[in-house]
């Protein structure tokens, strides 16, 4: 891997210091006036599911999303948009409701349906048609479909087994996981799964199955699925550290022989990835995390030579007003060098989220052929607030591979369009406001959440997008999840 020089515009560090002053000034109106937000950290685990107290019990989860995106969109940057506007405003809306019901201690069942849907999207759905697949396969629009459909059979105390529709979220998302962020996924589940649980938290999971395709137009157990997969995912502490260790291995296959090789010619689809993450969170005041995955086998008539890691390092001023974290983190996924050898060697994400968890939720990327030079501040100045400001500086890893915001528009074989794609800057909010009123039990359940990013170009948008004006992002969000015992 080629070094690069990680440095800041004096031109963005005032920017940003300008950012700076106005969103303190901002925290500290809130804290004068007694108000109090809850939210999730960066650092960031997918919780273990447990064994249900209750027998019968009915949730729902339900969110309302706005989205500005100025100067791009989902496919393309500046004046060079392919499709749709360059500025769109997109509403997004999402129902889960479902049952979940026990039999006994050793039978459980769970049944959810959802409806996804977008409004104002400038970008028509059937732009999404996916060749391969042959039909639409798309993060935005769901019609009536089902979300969990599964029976979990506890075989002996700590082995159970579990068929059917499912989320299958482990670690941090990175290996295996709902992408929760977009409306529909990727990845939902058809699967068998088989979990041993040992003793301290520790557990192996093994399972085989089948990832659903996304089409508003079709209900999913009427057509194909997207890929076949076999996984393993298992955390084992390590006490004499103070860390957790999290060996993993996949495989992500497709029969259909519409896969271009390089030279030419077409063939299937078989992915391997193996790999592991090792963590460990407040560690004398520290966070860290290091996750890499190693990727082989054939796509089409290519070979496939491609990896991929994240390296996190955190501190937390325990001690200080707001207990502030500070992190540091360094994402890289390997990009192809020569895009004629026949050798594939740009990093594919397999079964994981590629962007919502780590500040990319702007879209530029797929976690392919990239670098991402991240800091991260987090402040909860009250009981319940949660904000986080961040810095990202983005490069390719390969600069005669694609800027993977659009493969077909953005890619320079010759690699004369450079490689330091740009900065972007944001400021997230996330309220819990059960938290702001304790005593309105009409709010409980219900949360709010809002970014605000400007990104700013470097010499990848301006040579391939012909742009030198930046983009700007803004979201805001309204959720609500609840549970209700009915027996």
């Amino acid at each position: 891997m080629e070094q690069v020089k990680c440095t800041v515009p004096k031109a963005l560090t005032k920017r940003i210091g300008l950012v700076l002053v106005m969103l303190v000034s901002l925290v500290l109106i809130l804290v004068t006036q007694n108000i109090s937000f809850g939210a999730e950290v960066v650092f960031v685990n997918a919780p273990r599911e447990t064994w249900p107290k209750e027998k019968l019990t009915l949730g729902t989860e339900a969110r309302l999303r706005y989205e500005s995106l100025h100067n791009f969109n989902f496919l393309g940057y500046g004046n060079s948009v392919p499709v749709g506007k360059k500025r769109d405003d997109i509403l997004l809306g999402r129902l889960r409701v479902g049952v979940n019901y026990k039999f006994s201690e050793r039978l459980r069942a769970s049944l959810w349906g959802y409806q996804a849907n977008a409004w104002d999207f400038s970008i028509p759905l059937k732009t999404f048609k996916n060749p391969i697949f042959g039909m639409e396969d798309q993060p935005f629009e769901d019609r009536l479909e089902l979300y969990k459909a599964y029976i979990e059979v506890r075989l002996l105390d700590k082995l159970k087994l579990k068929v059917g529709r499912q989320r299958l979220d482990y670690g941090d998302f990175r290996t295996f996981g709902l992408c929760n962020w977009t409306n529909t996924g990727p990845y939902l589940w058809d699967a068998v799964k088989l979990s041993y649980d040992f003793n301290r938290g520790d557990f192996i999971d093994i399972f085989y199955g089948r990832t659903k395709i996304n089409d508003s137009k079709k209900f999913s157990l009427n057509h194909r699925h997207a890929f076949n997969g076999v996984g393993m995912y298992s955390s084992f502490k390590l006490p004499f550290l103070k860390a957790t260790i999290e060996p993993f291995f996949s495989y992500k296959g497709d029969n259909t022989d519409k896969y271009s090789g390089e030279k030419g010619g077409e063939g299937r689809l078989n992915e391997y990835y193996i790999g592991a993450r090792i963590w460990g969170r407040d560690f004398y005041n520290f966070d860290y995390d290091f996750w890499f995955s190693k990727e082989f086998g054939r796509r089409g008539p290519d070979g496939i030579d491609a990896y991929a890691y994240h390296l996190l390092v955190g501190y937390n001023f325990k001690n200080l007003w707001a207990k502030p974290r500070l992190s540091l983190e360094f994402t890289y996924s390997s990009g192809d060098d020569d895009p004629d050898d026949g050798d594939h060697k740009t990093f594919d994400v397999g079964y994981g989220v590629w962007g919502s968890w780590y500040g990319n939720q702007w879209s530029f990327f797929r976690w392919r052929n990239f670098q991402d030079l991240q800091t991260n501040l987090e402040l909860w100045p009250v009981k319940g607030v949660h904000v986080v400001l961040g810095l990202h500086n983005y490069w390719l890893a390969k600069r005669e591979d694609a800027w993977y915001l659009n493969p077909h528009l953005y890619r320079d074989p010759k690699g004369d369009s450079g490689r330091k794609v740009g900065e972007t800057f944001d400021v997230t909010v996330n309220v819990n406001l059960s938290k702001v009123f304790p005593n309105a039990s009409l709010l409980k359940g219900h949360f709010l959440s809002a970014t605000y990013g400007h990104f700013f170009p470097s010499e990848v948008p301006q040579n391939m997008a012909d742009e030198e004006s930046g983009a700007n992002w803004f979201y805001i969000q309204w959720g609500f999840k609840r549970s209700w015992k009915i027996l």
